[in-house]
């Protein structure tokens, strides 16, 4: 069903025998549930800024496309994949996000960033993509927020950005206000991040901007956890030449500097565990390639590499 102006659905919307729901607000009208949504077949949303109070749900694939941004309280599948896309803004959850398809999988696509509050994003062994700033301008980060987790169960987690075919052919860049206001960051992890047999693949940059705190590529508040068992995991972070701020420190990897817990803590059982920081085209004071503070990695039999690299 497709209106001129704004969708609003304040009482429960079902239907059965596999039937879809399909919704699509004209222009930059807003979509908005404050009841549940419950599409026994596949369900669509359409709208210039979607935002959910309620609980969406579909029976098939689940898709939410906003011209602005999208905020979801609970998105679930029994049988397909979920894509949520913000055209021209964030994604944020924040209540679970999840299929419960084998092999079913998660995408999460922003032309500005996506936040994960403290909530579940569960695949059960299907892939969960986050893809920040995919229109490759000035900003777009990925947060995992404190009690946050984003589960897996041996699908590849793939953390990204840029405007390239995946996510994982770019990064996910320095935004302000993903940990404190008054600092840049790229990647921030204060929660679970776990794909058992499943590769984890986390890309951050520190491309330009800057504030009156330290930026990071990539960081890992001391509350993270980053886990897997037989799959690998792969921090790749970079300062590119186009940062060329000195008044702040500029970091590609930082492991436990900031927030609560006992320490940040990369672990797998017989993965490699690969960690590169990357400031060699930003041959300027105030770069650090990688840093680790509270918390530490390990490994019961695969290997570990610290791959530090600046300039000659």
């Amino acid at each position: 069903t497709a209106y001129a102006g704004a969708i609003t659905i304040s009482s429960t919307l079902q239907t059965t025998n596999s039937g879809n729901i399909s919704m699509t607000s004209a222009g930059s009208s807003t979509f908005g549930n404050s009841a549940t949504v419950t599409s026994a077949g596949t369900l669509s949303v359409n709208a210039g800024t979607i935002s959910s109070t309620a609980t969406l749900s579909a029976g098939g694939n689940a898709t939410l496309v906003a011209s602005a941004d999208s905020s979801t309280v609970g998105l679930t599948s029994t049988t397909g994949n979920i894509s949520v896309r913000a055209a021209g803004g964030d994604v944020t959850t924040g209540g679970t996000t999840s299929t419960s398809a084998t092999g079913a999988s998660i995408l999460l696509k922003a032309t500005g960033s996506v936040f994960v509050g403290s909530n579940a994003v569960t695949t059960q062994n299907g892939p969960i993509t986050f893809w920040a700033d995919y229109d490759n301008q000035t900003d777009g980060a990925i947060k995992v927020g404190t009690s946050g987790s984003v589960t897996s169960n041996g699908g590849a987690i793939t953390f990204g950005g840029g405007n390239g075919a995946t996510a994982a052919d770019g990064y996910a860049r320095t935004t302000a206000g993903i940990r404190v206001a008054t600092s840049y960051t790229a990647v921030a992890i204060y929660g679970s991040v776990n794909s058992g047999a499943g590769a984890i693949l986390i890309r951050g940059s520190d491309p330009a901007l800057y504030g009156t705190s330290y930026s990071a590529a990539c960081e890992l508040m001391r509350s993270a956890r980053v886990i897997a068992t037989t799959g690998t995991i792969t921090f790749e972070c970079v300062v590119p030449s186009t940062q060329t701020n000195t008044s702040v420190n500029h970091w590609g990897f930082i492991n436990g500097n900031d927030g609560t817990g006992t320490g940040a803590n990369i672990q797998s059982t017989t993965g490699n565990i690969s960690i590169t920081g990357d400031t060699s085209a930003s041959n300027y004071a105030a770069r650090y390639a990688i840093g680790f503070y509270y918390g530490g990695m390990s490994s019961d039999s695969g290997t570990i590499s610290l791959n530090p690299v600046g300039a000659s």
